[in-house]
């Protein structure tokens, strides 16, 4: 993959990992945001931020950004993507709540993926 073609998928921290689409500059703003949150975790309990947890701190400003008339919505969607040493990987989107993935498919035959997926787990 040519690094210069991705342009939305940053790097929180080594074990996590964001996708952001929509205006840049919220994108930019949303990302460093987030830098500032684990990095302030780290500094404070000397180990790194757990993914669910930097979720929570996220969706906690976008929802002060609703109360607050002054300050405008952030017009982006992140997609959290994160590995930790207790639950695996974890996948969460953000857009002012927080929503994590227990299951996300891709391809050409996502219909017969989801109907495994039905059948195993009886949705």
């Amino acid at each position: 993959m040519d690094p210069t073609s991705v342009t939305h998928i940053h790097s929180i921290t080594p074990k996590i990992g964001v996708l952001v689409t929509g205006l840049t500059a919220d994108c930019h703003a949303q990302v460093q945001h987030a830098r500032y949150e684990a990095n302030d975790f780290y500094f404070k309990y000397s180990y790194d931020i757990l993914v669910h947890m930097l979720v929570k701190c996220i969706t906690d400003i976008v929802q002060v950004y609703t109360h607050i008339a002054s300050m405008q919505l952030l017009a982006i969607v992140c997609l959290l993507i994160g590995v930790d040493d207790e639950q695996s990987l974890q996948m969460f989107t953000v857009q002012g709540i927080a929503c994590p993935f227990i299951l996300h498919l891709a391809g050409k035959r996502i219909w017969r993926q989801l109907a495994f997926w039905r059948r195993r787990w009886m949705i």
